[in-house]
């Protein structure tokens, strides 16, 4: 099976850094669980400023791109890039 490379901006690392360790920890576990089929769980973003797609875990949106065509080291990679992880509105 086919995984994506999880690739995080400084954004995103701020982001989750803010965060409380429980959410830390299931926001990881969901983009571990996730990075095989990326898109089996996402949803189009309308407005793509921050991102391509979204995943909702618990109260938090996960925003992030796909890239197949980036070469990294030599070789080709698939990257999964978080963009952005915000607390939803509701």
């Amino acid at each position: 099976m086919i995984s994506y490379k999880a690739v995080y901006t400084k954004t995103a690392s701020k982001d989750i850094a803010k965060l409380d360790s429980l959410s830390k920890k299931k926001i990881g576990q969901k983009i571990l669980h996730y990075k095989d089929k990326p898109l089996s769980h996402a949803k189009k973003l309308v407005h793509s400023s921050l991102g391509t797609y979204r995943w909702r875990v618990g109260n938090y949106h996960i925003v992030f791109d796909l890239d197949g065509s980036r070469r990294c080291y030599g070789r080709s990679d698939l990257l999964l890039f978080c963009t952005s992880v915000f607390r939803s509105p509701c």
